[in-house]
């Protein structure tokens, strides 16, 4: 019985080290890929632009839909909850905490992770089962300008600026919904929101976003990579994809907490 379970936990340590090994080879050659300025190629470009309309572009409708049902939400219960403790001068501090810092960088990261995560996933894992990359390999395309580099710049512009998009709509349209309604005038509580706003809360506001989505399309790569050559492989990586993702945002969640 020991010994099972020690072979068992030999086995998923060995496999961790695994996935984290071709993660920062992926990181590696991408950055290699950016130093070199193959971005500024005609074709990646195409293929840049094409992921960051997909990645980015089409997922602020369902970005705005649900920044303003939550951000109704959030700032109805935060304004009816603090307003009545009398404390007008924290109703900034805590809004920003709650949706800028925590509540847009979350939805934003599970939006992309459930509708674009999956999505890169699924398509490069069967580029693989088809050999497509061998074929790549084979023209002399470089797989990292092709497939890394325009993903991992989609996902790293999607997160910060989804996450952005969010906070607007979720502060605007939660005050404009129910939060008129509450002993508050709009210039007051948009001057509550301004004195808040200081140089930590940017940082987090832009990084914590940035990091997250780098994680979902990190781990998306390397599972779809590591497909060998069945297509049954792809929905099994699909969870262990998602699963490890939750982990990361777990542990980039508490980083930032303690930090």
């Amino acid at each position: 019985m020991s010994a099972t379970f020690i072979s068992t936990l030999g086995s998923k340590a060995v496999d961790s080290i695994g996935m984290w090994f071709v993660i920062g080879t992926i990181l590696r050659r991408t950055l290699r890929s950016t130093l070199r300025l193959e971005f500024l190629n005609h074709a990646v470009f195409r293929v840049i632009i094409r992921q960051i309309y997909f990645t980015a572009f089409q997922a602020i409708p369902i970005v705005c839909a649900t920044a303003l049902v939550l951000g109704t939400i959030t700032v109805n219960y935060l304004l009816h909850f603090l307003t009545n403790l009398g404390a007008y001068d924290q109703i900034g501090k805590y809004l920003i905490i709650v949706i800028t810092q925590e509540l847009a960088p979350l939805t934003c990261t599970m939006i992309l992770l459930l509708r674009s995560g999956s999505a890169v996933l699924s398509e490069i894992a069967l580029m693989k089962i088809n050999r497509e990359m061998d074929t790549l390999s084979m023209l002399g395309i470089r797989i990292e300008n092709y497939l890394y580099l325009p993903r991992i710049l989609a996902f790293s512009i999607a997160g910060p600026s989804l996450t952005i998009v969010f906070s607007l709509v979720a502060i605007l349209g939660g005050y404009f919904t129910l939060g008129y309604f509450h002993n508050i005038t709009f210039n007051n509580y948009i001057d509550q929101i301004s004195y808040a706003v200081d140089l930590r809360s940017i940082i987090c506001f832009i990084l914590k976003p940035y990091c997250m989505s780098l994680a979902v399309v990190l781990i998306a790569i390397e599972k779809g990579i590591t497909v060998r050559n069945a297509f049954t492989e792809v929905p099994i990586k699909l969870i262990r994809g998602m699963m490890h993702t939750a982990g990361c945002l777990i542990f980039i969640e508490m980083t930032f907490n303690f930090f």
